[in-house]
């Protein structure tokens, strides 16, 4: 941005109420500034994979990008909390995301408990993240996993009834506690992920399938929130999308529409900003920019 022309500092000096905000690997200031990285750098070198290890040992890449999205998050946040206080302090901000500390500040309490104490993870008097029996994933018959998560004694009762394992209630259960993973391995392994499903459907005792993403879109409150629309591309048809969290259940139900072409949306935006479908041409023609449809045919 800086060999743009185009930085912070630039864009400050013609508008010093600008928020601005920069998402990059490292942040900037730092001698790490301009080093390149990816969503896998990032959750390797913040611990998170440290934390992520399958039985073996090895480290597992998580199915999310942690970085990506939590850095993004973070970025509209500060937006949003930099254009408040503008309001009040007529100041612009300049906003500095790094990817790399979004996917540290993941692990706040991990890593606050471990330097509190001065012990390693291993060494942690803590279970989580270290595997606990009613904290995990176990398989069904049928290949498929229940992720089971009873670990306050109410549920922990209810978890023994429906498995059959009503001995166990008054069990303390420990961490690697060799007895109480076999018992419950030994258990859901006798049965198919839907019948197991259909015993815990009104258990609330924090059991859930692994569901595949499909599976989850039509789960109960996806179907009954609106979580899932489509929009219509004018040559790709139907695209399902998911839509954002942050929007209402009746603001989800009218997202499906038809989507503009993005020399639509560029003209559109064009005009927005004041320019005259003549004005336009010429930046097409001068090379500035570029656009394949005629603005004469634009719908705008």
């Amino acid at each position: 941005m800086k060999r743009l022309g185009i930085s912070y500092s630039d864009a400050h000096k013609l508008n010093p109420g600008i928020v601005y905000c920069s998402i990059s690997g490292y942040g900037h200031d730092n001698s790490w500034s301009d080093r390149p990285g990816h969503d896998i750098n990032f959750v390797a070198e913040s611990g998170i994979l440290d934390f992520t290890r399958a039985r073996d040992g090895s480290p597992v890449l998580p199915g999310a990008l942690i970085s990506d999205y939590t850095a993004s998050l973070y970025g509209a946040l500060s937006v949003v909390g930099a254009l408040f206080a503008r309001v009040k302090s007529n100041k612009g901000k300049h906003i500095d995301i790094s990817m790399f500390e979004a996917a540290i500040s993941t692990q706040q309490i991990m890593a606050t408990s471990l330097m509190y104490l001065g012990l390693k993870k291993e060494e942690a008097p803590f279970g989580y993240p270290i595997e606990l029996p009613h904290y995990t994933m176990y398989e069904c018959s049928d290949g498929r996993h229940l992720a089971v998560a009873p670990l306050e004694t109410p549920f922990w009762h209810t978890f023994c009834e429906v498995t059959g394992l009503s001995d166990l209630k008054d069990h303390v259960v420990q961490p690697h506690d060799p007895i109480v993973s076999e018992r419950i391995t030994k258990a859901i392994k006798a049965d198919s992920l839907a019948n197991w499903l259909v015993r815990f459907e009104r258990s609330q005792c924090c059991v859930s399938p692994v569901n595949t993403v499909d599976e989850a879109l039509h789960a109960v409150p996806a179907k009954e929130r609106n979580l899932l629309t489509h929009l219509e591309h004018p040559t790709l048809g139907a695209i399902p999308q998911i839509a954002s969290p942050m929007l209402s259940k009746s603001e989800r139900k009218h997202l499906s529409k038809p989507v503009a072409t993005s020399d639509q949306e560029a003209s559109k935006a064009l005009k927005e900003l004041g320019y005259s479908a003549k004005e336009i041409k010429r930046l097409c023609s001068e090379g500035i920019i570029k656009l394949k449809d005629e603005i004469d045919n634009s719908p705008l």
